[in-house]
């Protein structure tokens, strides 16, 4: 560790015997690196369930569509009278 280039990482093996291993502080910060793109990729690429409707989710919202095309609807306005608000 003569010039503070190396990071000395020490880890316990299953039989109580020690093993070292060196690593640059450039090859961390490459992996770093590449974890971060990671993330940015799994972020991007994240499903997200609130996109996406259940059967049931969708058999409501059809019969809602078919309700407002019919008429069988009440405007927010006409709402709110009857609600004396």
């Amino acid at each position: 560790m003569s010039n503070g280039r190396y990071l000395y990482i020490f880890f316990q093996l299953n039989r109580g015997m020690a093993a070292a291993e060196t690593v640059t502080i450039k090859k961390i910060y490459g992996e770093l690196k590449d974890l971060k793109k990671e993330v940015g990729f799994i972020k991007k690429h994240m499903f997200d369930p609130d996109v996406v409707m259940t059967k049931d989710e969708n058999r409501r919202f059809n019969q809602s569509m078919k309700e407002l095309k019919t008429g069988k609807t009440t405007s927010l306005s006409a709402l709110k009278k009857e609600l004396g608000l």
